[in-house]
């Protein structure tokens, strides 16, 4: 089982969350023009002994579907998911928007659709450039020099490498013997450690880390799923960068 105290002082110069102070932007211990932080130690080498050991046969969707009504983040003013025809067969022949005429428009019938959706909507991934402290994110970029009209040009999810590492889901609302955790459970080093010792489970620098609320269960009921959600508190959170995991997932949305 990990825990910050035994993991060695090598790794411990590799871990951003040991130079991390409390309401300061982190740098990398990376180097200053580092843009993916804990990724780094995803290496060719940690890349083939995860290959070596996985069952290519078993495969765990942790995807969702994206539709109209889902459960997403408004709170703050952020669109919900939405799709919409832009184009359809008699909507083409009656708009001729390219000019080609009623003929071609009935030889060739025309479907095209679009999105919009705040990105934080179903299953995504946070990027070091999505929070921090006085207009700079993760090691010490600014706004002024880096966010411009339509995002950041550093630290988004096209620097991430593929991640390909040994993934450790970590069942705390089977520890606390229930199907989901109560509103408001606040999930810290204690729950944990103790989700891992009742799994005889260890996390590993390198590792992806998956906390297990069983807030899924829930899933579609908007409110059910998104109102006084449990979640990983502070001390949770801490405890997980320190053991080195270089990503950490839940299946609560204000993770």
């Amino acid at each position: 089982m990990c825990g910050p105290q035994i993991v060695s002082d090598e790794d411990k110069t590799r871990i951003a969350a040991y130079q991390a102070r409390f309401r300061e932007v982190t740098h990398s211990p990376f180097g200053r023009d580092d843009q993916i932080g804990m990724l780094n130690l995803i290496t060719m080498d940690s890349v083939s002994r995860v290959l070596s050991e996985i069952e290519p046969g078993r495969v765990f969707d942790l995807a969702t579907d994206y539709f109209v009504g889902m459960p997403n983040w408004m709170a703050s003013g952020d669109p919900a998911y939405q799709i919409w025809m832009s184009h359809t067969p008699n909507g083409t022949v009656l708009d001729d928007l390219v000019g080609v005429g009623r003929e071609e428009n009935e030889l060739v019938s025309y479907s095209g659709d679009c999105i919009a959706m705040y990105t934080h909507c179903g299953t995504h991934v946070d990027t070091l450039s999505h929070f921090g402290y006085k207009g700079q994110i993760f090691n010490g970029f600014s706004a002024a020099e880096h966010l411009g009209s339509r995002h950041w040009d550093v630290a988004g999810a096209d620097k991430h490498p593929p991640v390909i590492a040994r993934g450790v889901m970590i069942d705390v609302a089977a520890a606390q013997g229930v199907d989901v955790l109560p509103p408001s459970f606040a999930i810290g080093e204690a729950e944990l450690r103790d989700a891992l010792e009742r799994q005889r489970t260890e996390v590993r620098v390198g590792d992806v880390a998956l906390v297990r609320t069983g807030r899924m269960t829930l899933w579609p009921d908007a409110n059910g799923y998104i109102l006084d959600e449990p979640g990983l508190n502070r001390e949770g959170a801490e405890f997980l960068a320190k053991c080195g995991v270089v990503m950490v997932g839940s299946d609560n949305i204000a993770f």
